[in-house]
């Protein structure tokens, strides 16, 4: 717990200025509000003489109800300053916390966020720093305002009657002990919530992501089911935590409410022995305005206590997100540690040297894959579903690093280079094309910001997609996203000028043609041919029509390399190449 607290408590070290003033105000409020309970009991005493014997003095009463008067709106004025401080301050610092989690999560290696899903990932931005937030503004105020009202009121209780303080001081830790209990029960319950919550979002996330295949398959019954299950969890864990929780705060009010009513019997007692027998106990006096004093101390007293435990389900659920916050800070970025060798361009060969890969230590998704390629050579690699394709290309880019072998870029392992310099020669369109919340122009210029519109309408023109642009409300200028109603191959296409705009020396395409129909995929592949020239460029296409003039096809089975060569030389192997493209085309007349 200590290591969670002081991770979280570093964000407040700037702001001690302000942590100090709360500390004054919140000194202001307590001491007031302390102060306050003896006034009104001296001045209940000097009624009580006004009213019996006309030995109080008015004018005294007068003075005291303005002094109390003055002590409340001073009081009332620093707490709500001082709320509101706490307020503003764990807003600011929580808001730093999801800048952090964002900022890691951009430089987490794909692994972590492969195991997880975005529903996860989305709760530990959001909803766990909001329950943090929770946590610090029941715990943090109760902290500063709770141990100063307890330091504050034993003084005087001990000053005013030691009795009744014994009284008070003795009973009133029962609360606190009964909270205890309960939260250590009820805290496995919380951590449990927390982690189902997270499930729930990730079903609510893949839900809207998905949802018109959801809707194509008739699907709905199967996820309301798988949806409702998780829910029913989520729902039976917040239920038993709430549930053991909620003894909490009426039984701390029980035992202040007899704390309450011992201090009145006890105090009752000590002022019929010191007014009837004008009789001092052990040198504790009491009278009505001490009693009236008392009960209000007694209330006070226990006043931490009551609003800890009532407030003790925000702090557990905030713990635990807190821990799966301090989690994710402290997983290893992908960047290598002690590295800071960065790749000098230009890039003269690439070597697969005899590597394997895989993802869970079982199962080998590379086998002893060995390939030499030049620069400026186009390789095509295919193979069926799961034959390690996409893998290869994810290894290049560093999403992954080998198990076995090594990779070599101009005969230097990259693993002894900056992922970022190795991944900067890299261009990429993938078969998921990726459209952020922007106007056309900023979704093309996304891959190098310092374009000029000139050379984004250029490979607009040349990716085939500027018809369609200017067909648009504002052509460059049509705000666009995800769900704007473009289809999947303009989609596409603009993912294809993105990446002829950053111009890189490594061409990937991984099925870069899927959702373009064949007119537009001629277009395409015929201006690949003329913006990768010189270019190094790997190909992954089931539609095998694409790689014709590919410089080397390599065909992968189970991981391995069977074939090698171009499109003519495997063809007349009639090898597995063959039986692939064969798949796909009955018959080879035209070749």
């Amino acid at each position: 717990m200590k290591k969670e607290i002081k991770n979280l408590f570093k964000y407040f070290r700037k702001n001690k200025f302000s942590i100090f003033l709360i500390f004054i105000l919140v000194l202001i409020y307590v001491a007031s509000s302390v102060i306050t309970p003896y006034l009104i009991g001296l001045s209940i005493d000097e009624i009580a003489a006004q009213i019996r014997d006309l030995s109080g003095n008015f004018n005294t009463i007068i003075l005291m109800l303005s002094i109390i008067s003055i002590f409340i709106v001073f009081g009332s004025i620093a707490q709500f300053i001082f709320n509101f401080l706490i307020s503003f301050i764990i807003e600011k610092n929580l808001r730093d916390v999801r800048n952090d989690c964002f900022r890691k999560i951009n430089y987490l290696p794909i692994k972590y966020l492969d195991s997880r899903t975005r529903g996860d990932i989305l709760s530990l931005a959001i909803n766990d720093t909001d329950n943090i937030n929770l946590a610090l503004v029941g715990f943090l105020k109760q902290f500063y305002e709770g141990i100063l009202t307890i330091i504050f009121t034993i003084g005087f209780m001990f000053y005013i009657n030691w009795i009744l303080a014994c009284v008070v001081l003795i009973l009133s830790p029962l609360s606190f002990l009964i909270s205890y209990k309960v939260s250590k029960n009820s805290n496995k319950f919380y951590k449990k919530q927390v982690e189902t919550q997270a499930k729930l979002n990730g079903v609510i996330m893949e839900d809207f992501l998905n949802f018109e295949q959801i809707i194509s398959l008739n699907y709905q019954d199967e996820k309301l089911k798988k949806f409702s299950h998780i829910n029913k969890e989520f729902y039976k864990n917040g239920q038993k935590a709430q549930f053991i929780s909620t003894f909490t705060n009426p039984s701390t009010r029980l035992i202040n409410n007899f704390v309450y009513a011992i201090v009145g019997f006890v105090g009752a007692i000590l002022c019929i022995f010191s007014s009837e027998n004008n009789f001092v106990i052990l040198g504790a006096t009491s009278t009505i305005g001490v009693i009236s004093t008392f009960l209000q101390y007694a209330n006070q007293f226990a006043k931490p206590f009551n609003e800890m435990s009532s407030t003790i389900s925000e702090i557990q659920q905030g713990y635990q997100s807190l821990k799966r916050i301090n989690k994710l800070l402290f997983e290893d970025t992908e960047n290598n540690k002690n590295i800071d060798k960065k790749f000098k361009k230009p890039l003269e060969s690439i070597y697969f040297n005899n590597i394997s890969f895989s993802y869970d230590s079982k199962k080998e998704v590379i086998k002893n894959f060995n390939l030499k390629i030049n620069k400026g050579e186009k390789v095509a690699f295919v193979g069926e579903t799961g034959s390690g394709k996409t893998t290869l290309i994810n290894l290049l880019l560093r999403f992954y690093d080998v198990t076995k072998g090594e990779i070599l870029f101009n005969e230097e392992n990259i693993n002894d280079f900056t992922k970022d310099s190795i991944r900067d020669l890299f261009g990429l369109v993938l078969q998921e094309s990726w459209i952020f919340n922007g106007n056309i122009l900023e979704n093309i210029g996304f891959s190098r910001t310092n374009a000029t519109k000139e050379e984004i309408i250029k490979c607009a023109i040349s990716s085939n997609c500027h018809d369609f642009i200017m067909s648009l409300p504002d052509g460059y200028e049509t705000v666009i996203d995800e769900s704007t109603s473009l289809s999947e191959g303009q989609k596409q296409l603009l993912s294809i000028a993105r990446a002829m705009l950053a111009n890189k020396e490594i061409i990937v395409l991984d099925e870069a043609t899927s959702n373009i129909d064949s007119l537009t995929e001629k277009k395409i592949v015929d201006a690949f041919d003329l913006l990768m020239r010189n270019k190094t460029s790997f190909i992954i296409a089931h539609r095998l029509s694409t790689i014709k003039k590919c410089d080397l096809i390599v065909v992968i089975k189970n991981g391995e390399v069977i074939e090698v060569g171009n499109h003519i030389e495997l063809l007349n192997k009639k090898g597995e190449y063959f039986k692939l493209y064969n798949s796909q085309f009955n018959s080879l007349k035209e070749y």
